[in-house]
């Protein structure tokens, strides 16, 4: 069974044979979450990364008491199942006992959608005097409008951007690419950013659109806070990147738009991804279409 120096060492070899597979670095990231979270948990109990079923359902059932979300438990869980079984597959000496362990059911907690008066409240934090201010307006927009995934969104170079034309095109899971729209709205503003982005020390230097603070590049570990700072200089609670992709999805099919459409423009494969991210409010959208067609009864 692994110490921390073992866990730690098998866990930069697994990280390797990702990145020979072709992993994206969103990918990376996502697997290296639940390790990260189970070593430091481990470390916290001056304990060793045993990976023994008894000690992962521990880690668990801790998280649980902090208040720990189902759905984040059951990523854990699978990117320390998928590690287990790469360290088996390769002869190492770590139990192969979780395998079987089912991830958490998830509750059905309803999600709404972010509201017009929400995203104003949080774009009206944005002081468009200061650099950040312009840029943190233009992301939060950019986002709602196009529905992106983080990655996607921060990863728009410059050459695949055309705010005249409203479009922009994404580079999403697996190397694909799709074209994107934004608003003429959205436009303006990030016209604005890109004004106040020619005067930044990176402006030659960089080739993506997102620039951040002191010379820095803007990246997942930037977006983050500055949703979270925006949302709470707001009052707007349960804000997170991915509740961007919940409001894009709820407004196009409030609008009438089609779940072909949907699924082409955010890059979905299946109608499992409509379900999660847009299901939550179908009975109401169907309310609403049965009011336009019927008329108020």
């Amino acid at each position: 069974m692994p110490n921390q120096q073992e866990f730690d060492a098998l866990a930069e070899s697994w990280m390797l044979a990702l990145r020979a597979e072709r992993k994206s670095d969103g990918t990376l990231t996502t697997y290296r979450r639940g390790l990260t979270a189970y070593a430091k948990w481990c470390s916290e109990r001056g304990e060793d990364p045993l990976l023994t079923r008894r000690h992962v359902q521990q880690f668990l059932a801790d998280f649980y008491d902090r208040d720990g979300k189902p759905t984040t438990a059951g990523n854990y869980l699978s990117e320390l199942r998928l590690f287990v079984a790469w360290c088996v597959s390769e002869g190492e000496d770590v139990p192969n006992e979780i395998e079987g362990m089912k991830n958490p059911r998830e509750s059905k907690t309803y999600r709404p959608p972010l509201s017009a008066e929400e995203l104003e409240a949080m774009v009206a934090t944005c002081d468009i005097k200061t650099f950040l201010g312009k840029r943190d307006e233009a992301v939060l927009r950019f986002m709602v409008d196009t529905g992106g995934r983080s990655a996607e969104i921060l990863g728009v170079r410059l050459e695949n951007l055309w705010i005249p034309k409203g479009r922009v095109l994404f580079k999403g899971k697996g190397d694909k690419e799709r074209l994107a729209a934004f608003s003429p709205q959205t436009g303006l503003v990030l016209d604005r950013y890109m004004r106040a982005r020619r005067k930044h020390r990176l402006a030659e230097v960089s080739p993506l659109l997102w620039l951040g603070d002191r010379g820095k590049e803007f990246t997942y570990a930037g977006l983050w806070p500055m949703v979270k700072k925006r949302a709470a200089l707001a009052g707007v609670t349960d804000v997170h990147p991915h509740r961007f992709r919940r409001t894009f999805a709820d407004n196009w099919l409030s609008q009438g738009g089609s779940v072909d459409g949907l699924m082409a423009i955010a890059g979905w494969e299946n109608m499992q991804m409509v379900k999660l991210y847009a299901g939550a409010r179908a009975n109401v959208r169907a309310l609403e279409e049965h009011q336009r067609i019927f008329g108020q009864q």
